[in-house]
């Protein structure tokens, strides 16, 4: 995880969990080149499932990744089989949304931190990233805005 509020927040969060009480899966990408780790520098120790493929870019040319990254989000998923399912950042929560929706997990949350919808990429993809975020938001049960 790259170091940046996201990650303390899901560290803080994860760690905060009664582990006589909950079962927690944290699934993260990989590191884009020139991120800092977070987990190395600040909490090597958290437990998380590495997905590969999964990176935080945005890209077409990433599509067949984006793609694999999905299926493997849904395997853990379908493997864990949670009762929530908590996501952070634009793209896993664009994408562990949709798993979790299509493996029928009941409650499913995203966390917003800061925001990709407007300025940040050109007129196109806000559009196309604005729509995808308003059809997951009516599958969403909580939305959060950090």
């Amino acid at each position: 995880m790259n170091v940046g509020g996201p990650a303390w927040q899901v560290s803080v969060l994860t760690r905060g969990l009664d582990q006589n009480r909950f079962q927690s899966l944290l699934l993260a990408g990989e590191l884009e080149d020139g991120e800092g780790d977070f987990l190395g520098l600040r909490d090597p120790d958290l437990p998380v499932t590495k997905i590969p493929v999964l990176r935080r870019s945005i890209r077409l040319g990433a599509l067949g990744d984006d793609l694999r990254a999905l299926v493997a989000i849904r395997r853990a998923i379908k493997q864990f089989r949670p009762d929530i399912v908590h996501t952070h950042t634009a793209k896993a929560g664009l994408l562990g949304r949709l798993a979790a929706v299509t493996c029928r997990v009941p409650l499913r949350v995203h966390t917003f931190h800061g925001h990709l919808l407007y300025g940040y990429f050109g007129p196109a993809t806000s559009r196309m990233l604005l729509t995808i975020e308003r059809v997951l938001a009516r599958r969403t049960t909580a939305l959060v805005a950090v």
